[in-house]
């Protein structure tokens, strides 16, 4: 089995992110350079960060995760 290229973890991250419900993906980026995957944007809750962060960390091929990620609350 070879071994999943950036383009491959990147197109994989891409897709796990529109199954996601609560993700609206179009705010997030994916960066991934020998592996190390960062993701950049905004999401709504701190728990939605975390679920992002462990679904990319468990695509073969991740060898980390750089969380970029910023939490925007909308108020009430």
């Amino acid at each position: 089995m070879r071994t999943p290229t950036d383009t491959d973890i990147s197109i994989a991250a891409a897709r796990m992110l529109a199954q996601i419900a609560d993700t609206e993906s179009h705010r997030i980026k994916i960066r991934v350079d020998h592996g190390i995957v960062t993701i950049e944007g905004t999401v709504g809750t701190n728990p939605e960060r975390k679920n992002i962060e462990n679904n990319v960390r468990n695509l073969t091929g991740v060898q980390g995760i750089v969380n970029c990620l910023c939490i925007h609350q909308t108020p009430k």
